[in-house]
């Protein structure tokens, strides 16, 4: 037997046919440190579209676990169904479904990013509870991080049934967007907003997208803490107390308003994305955790 170096893929594929340097391929990627993600995700996932009130194509992934128990998980601003937290939960639970959806302008789904707006978000939000009922789920929880934060329990607020959601978590969930806005862009910012009529948003990537007056305006109608004592359903809020984007206040105002079961978790330095990996694995771990109490405790009621 000897210690030579084995050849690199790409120069044995000449050499083999298709099939075979393929399944060598996927044979040395299975071996490696993602194999445990890359099979999850292959295998366990399944693509669903489904519309939202107006018609439009809303595309989100099925993470299978369940048949009853399943949690929806709502991005933030500008993200996507597939962020790290949105995946990491995904992986994690065992025994409780996941559907993580794009919202509208959002990822693959449907709509221009200038006329996003919260009540958007909440429409797509109770089109993906309806869309679930349909498919026999019977438990089903709502997680919701920043823009997608104030969504959720908005939405929380409006299911049409009491019985439509079992348990709401909310992560650095914007609560007072004018207010959240005023302090990290100053008021200039506003003013220019209202006078222009519109302004440009910059992303992760360094793109900017246009934003309408019509998303700030709408934000005047979905204020968190005017609805806060409709919820009534189990709530979990995670927020850092280093948040520059959302104020870590806010949740706190939030959960005094809360007239419910509830429980504030407070990541001492954290951030709006909690960017440093011990305060990561903190809030996915006091997510899931969370996920699993609520539905072992519904399965044994």
């Amino acid at each position: 037997m000897t210690n030579e170096p084995r050849q690199p893929l790409r120069e044995l594929a000449p050499k083999l046919g298709a099939i075979s340097f393929y399944s060598i391929a996927l044979t040395e990627y299975i071996k490696s440190e993602r194999s445990e993600l890359f099979i999850w995700r292959f295998f366990m996932e399944t693509k669903l579209i489904f519309n939202n009130s107006r018609g439009s194509k809303l595309v989100g992934i099925l993470s299978k676990k369940s048949n009853k128990d399943i949690v929806i998980l709502c991005h933030g601003f500008t993200s996507d169904k597939n962020s790290a937290k949105n995946v990491e939960i995904s992986r994690k639970l065992t025994d409780v479904s996941t559907f993580r959806f794009d919202f509208f302008a959002h990822g693959e789904s449907d709509g221009n990013m200038e006329n996003i707006t919260v009540s958007e978000g909440v429409d797509g939000i109770l089109a993906a509870i309806n869309y679930l009922r349909k498919l026999k789920y019977k438990n089903i929880g709502l997680l919701g991080s920043s823009y997608g934060g104030l969504c959720s329990i908005m939405a929380a607020a409006k299911a049409a049934n009491a019985d439509d959601l079992q348990y709401l978590i909310l992560v650095a969930p914007v609560s007072d967007y004018e207010d959240a806005k005023r302090k990290s862009g100053g008021e200039q910012y506003i003013v220019d907003w209202q006078k222009k009529g519109y302004v440009y948003y910059p992303k992760k990537d360094g793109k900017k997208i246009r934003l309408n007056i019509s998303f700030y305006n709408d934000f005047k109608n979905n204020i968190a803490y005017t609805i806060a004592d409709k919820i009534k359903i189990p709530t979990l809020l995670v927020h850092g107390t280093e948040d520059r984007s959302v104020p870590f206040q806010q949740s706190s105002k939030l959960f005094k308003l809360l007239q419910c079961d509830k429980q504030l978790v407070k990541v001492t330095g954290g951030d709006h994305r909690f960017t440093d990996p011990q305060d990561f694995e903190q809030v996915i771990n006091v997510i899931v955790d969370f996920i699993n109490n609520q539905a072992h405790g519904i399965s044994e009621k």
